[in-house]
């Protein structure tokens, strides 16, 4: 069995930057713009691939949002995510 990509999406402002963390299993994983939405903002959104081997058990999914003149935001989604790395 191979692991699935872990897709994150969250709406942010034009021209700043985010990334998101997946528990402690890895951190900083970028995200980019992807598409305008309403009122001037901007979807962005972030792809991390399990490594093989990988495993966490109810990781938090954490984004650090980041405006283009300063200040920032942090937002831990209540939901928790398994993952499992192994390969069959």
């Amino acid at each position: 069995m191979r692991a699935r990509p872990i897709e994150v999406s969250a709406i942010g402002t034009k021209g700043g930057s985010m990334h998101f963390d997946l528990g402690v299993l890895h951190r900083n994983i970028p995200m980019f713009e992807d598409v305008a939405v309403a009122d001037g903002g901007v979807r962005y959104r972030g792809v991390y691939r399990v490594r093989a081997g990988y495993r966490s058990v109810a990781a938090p999914i954490t984004v650090h949002s980041f405006a283009p003149g300063g200040g920032s935001i942090e937002v831990r989604h209540e939901r928790r995510l398994d993952v499992d790395g192994r390969t069959r």
